[in-house]
């Protein structure tokens, strides 16, 4: 829901609140059956769980925004996050004759973040120059319980606070009325979910367990780019190189305990990661359109912690057109494909994919109907 007040005398002043709300209530219930198996080391007992989790949001925010002068405009606002995140599983060990609760690897859990944050930017044009730099303060409280407990709390509950000071600055130079190149830092954070955080520990596979880490930091990051864009009637181009660093990154991983297989997260990644990305778009005529957008990455990832490191390069491509049929029919279609992506302990696979869409617009474009379709590729198609 917005609400946005705009000034007759001051065309480009306006200020706007806003409010959103999320729900996303998930069920998630598992059977393993092992056929009577008996390996020495592990309990293959017949299990079940029956798992329920939900994430609601509630976002309010505000902006103001105003030219100070001829040259100069001042962007400020403020944000509020309200998070509850709640978890409750509910896991059975089969005795022979029914399923039986498990209390010991059951869990109740209950995570509420509130998230207040407040921003203020100035931006200012001289001639073929564009300045930018402003800076965001936020503030996190997080309040964790649960049950049984899995803290040193008695109640099984924790409570954390902390700060975070976001800068952002950028330079633009206009070279000609259809190219400019500019160069902008930020640093962005990241806050670990409810997957992350999570402390219940998953035992629907005896020999692999996966659980979060209730400890998990913020995760930040420093971001330097370099960009050139062309944009002229029928061509536009924008290319992007851009290096990222961040010392205390989100990352899972795995290690053997008691010969069992045990997976979670840490703030144990160091990474850097430079990559060049290019766009292009070419109109041949006013009813065609084609799409090339491309992106190569080196990453060099390290963990003092696990004394491990991986280093390499990822790619992905997509490549896509666009054309107008008669009665104003849209088709579209893309082909996609990525690389393996680096991680610490290995790569991610990669894909392909290929896309065909027709759309239809009425009412002077403010209503649209499309079908689409996805064929993902892969040997033998």
């Amino acid at each position: 829901i917005d609400y946005q007040h705009l000034w007759a005398d001051v065309p480009a002043r306006s200020l706007t609140f806003s409010y959103q709300f999320n729900g996303t209530p998930t069920i998630n219930n598992t059977l393993n059956t092992f056929g009577g198996a008996s390996v020495p080391g592990y309990d293959l007992t017949d299990r079940k769980s029956d798992g329920k989790s939900n994430s609601l949001d509630h976002t309010f925010q505000a902006d103001f925004t105003t030219p100070l002068g001829s040259a100069l405009t001042l962007s400020t606002g403020a944000k509020f996050i309200y998070r509850h995140n709640s978890s409750s599983q509910s896991d059975y060990r089969w005795d022979g004759t029914e399923f039986v609760p498990n209390p010991s690897s059951s869990l109740d859990y209950d995570f509420y973040n509130r998230i207040g944050a407040a921003y203020a930017e100035l931006a200012g044009n001289f001639g073929k120059w564009g300045v930018k730099g402003g800076t965001r303060y936020e503030h996190t409280w997080q309040t964790y319980s649960s049950v049984p407990p899995v803290t040193a709390s008695p109640d099984g509950r924790f409570d954390v606070q902390y700060g975070a000071l976001v800068p952002t600055a950028s330079v633009q130079y206009n070279m000609s009325a259809v190219q400019n190149i500019g160069l902008s830092y930020n640093m962005r954070i990241s806050r670990p979910g409810i997957t992350y955080l999570n402390p219940y520990v998953d035992t629907t596979d005896p020999t692999a367990l996966s659980y979060g880490n209730s400890d998990l930091e913020v995760e930040r990051s420093h971001n330097l780019s370099l960009v050139y864009s062309l944009v002229m009637p029928k061509v536009m181009l924008n290319t992007t190189l851009r290096h990222s660093y961040t010392g205390n990154g989100i990352s899972s991983y795995s290690f053997y305990k008691d010969n069992v297989l045990n997976t979670t997260y840490g703030n144990i990644i160091t990474s850097n990661s430079t990559g060049l990305n290019a766009f292009v778009m070419i109109n041949p005529t006013n009813k065609t359109r084609i799409m090339v957008n491309g992106g190569l990455t080196y990453s060099d990832i390290s963990s003092k912690e696990l004394g491990q490191q991986n280093k390499g390069v990822s790619y992905n491509v997509m490549v896509g057109g666009q054309q107008t049929l008669p009665w104003d029919l849209r088709l579209s279609a893309n082909f996609i494909t990525m690389g393996s992506q680096v991680t610490l302990q290995g790569k991610s696979t990669g894909m392909s994919l290929c896309t065909l869409g027709l759309t239809k617009t009425f009412l002077e474009d403010r209503l649209s109907l499309s079908v689409s379709g996805i064929l993902p590729l892969a040997r033998g198609f």
